[in-house]
């Protein structure tokens, strides 16, 4: 994450500039591609976040990366690289976090010996990408699904019950193919625990996010302005590309 000290400045300043001038225009978008749910920690954004006034209107912080707000350990560090995904069936059996559940769970190395979390402290958030991704070239990477994995999963994956879930907004994120976890624990330590997931939500890790109409999560309310802010990253870098567009969702309590 490069350094930001939280207030608009000149560099922010062209990024508006060039988010308001320099935009492509698209009549249609592709159908975007379900890659995995997780957990993420849920509560009022850290007070040590951008103080940057327009933004009081922020109260959490539900970015797709894990600089800001992460979650239980094997998502985000320690065990693994980066942030680990899973798909619903193997999910479920994290969902009641009880003290003797959580026991298990440390047993099975899924969760570290010194975090605990009770239901209402995580959220089950489902991902949902575009297959783009957005560089210093004119026009966005098209993608096959495939691209989007780290290996040959069967594809669509299984998907949830999208009546239980809510949109919160969209993302900007650096873009890394997303490794699915096998939280059963069979073939957890060979299949999963070896790849990076998405890294950097600029809006959020660089204090962008004072510069473009984020809603109450630090995410975007459309995919037209996600698409727009998406070709400014690819074109800046305020980290490096390419970047992705990620639609995420929570499981309505």
């Amino acid at each position: 994450m490069r350094e930001n000290n939280g207030t608009t400045n000149s560099g922010h300043n062209k990024l508006v500039q060039d988010w308001d001038e320099e935009l492509m225009e698209i009549s249609s978008f592709p159908a975007s591609v379900f890659i995995g749910l997780r957990f993420k920690a849920r509560g009022r954004r850290p007070n040590n976040w951008c103080n940057a006034p327009q933004l009081e209107h922020v109260t959490e912080i539900c970015s797709v990366s894990n600089c800001v707000v992460a979650g239980p350990m094997i998502w985000y560090s320690g065990y693994g690289v980066g942030a680990h995904w899973s798909v619903e069936e193997s999910i479920n059996t994290l969902i009641a976090l009880d003290p003797t559940r959580a026991a298990e769970l440390i047993e099975l190395g899924i969760l570290h010996p010194d975090e605990f979390y009770t239901d209402d402290q995580l959220g089950l958030c489902a991902y949902r990408t575009f297959p783009w991704t957005f560089s210093k070239a004119s026009s966005p990477l098209v993608l096959e699904s495939r691209e989007l994995f780290v290996a040959e999963y069967p594809l669509p994956l299984p998907e949830p019950d999208w009546t239980e879930f809510e949109r919160l907004g969209y993302d900007v994120v650096q873009f890394r193919p997303v490794q699915l976890m096998d939280l059963d624990g069979i073939e957890r330590y060979d299949h999963s625990m070896a790849s990076a997931g998405y890294g950097c939500s600029p809006l959020s890790c660089n204090y962008l996010a004072p510069s473009f109409p984020v809603n109450r999560y630090c995410l975007l309310d459309t995919i037209d302005a996600a698409f727009q802010i998406a070709q400014t990253f690819g074109r800046e870098e305020p980290e490096p590309g390419p970047f992705a567009i990620v639609e995420v969702l929570r499981r309505r309590v």
